[in-house]
């Protein structure tokens, strides 16, 4: 009996593991698939998600991408920069600016 006990909380601790795995790529995942994950080419939305270039909610497009606080001086066509703080876990952060054209 005693056993399947540790047996039973050896296979809990498993499926916590397994489950705080998960959710960690999760989160890994979601800071690079938003505005910050975007290349040159990219879509925006007015609220800088990353969308379709030919959805109706397209509002800019990535004309740079540039590591840093910087200005688009570089890319005469953008109209607006929009820098984003990345962080993982508050151990280290970056900047990223993404140099915006209309659309």
């Amino acid at each position: 009996m005693e056993s399947g006990k540790k047996s039973g909380l050896g296979r809990t601790l498993v499926a916590i593991l397994l489950l705080a795995a998960i959710l960690f790529v999760v989160w890994w995942f979601n800071g690079r698939v938003a505005a910050g994950g975007a290349e040159v080419g990219d879509c925006l939305s007015a609220d800088k998600e990353r969308v379709s270039c030919e959805g109706s909610d397209a509002a800019y497009q990535v004309v740079g991408r540039l590591e840093g606080i910087q200005n688009c001086n570089a890319f005469p066509s953008a109209t607006s920069r929009y820098t984003q703080f990345l962080s993982r876990g508050g151990q280290s952060s970056s900047e990223l600016t993404l140099c915006l054209a209309d659309k």
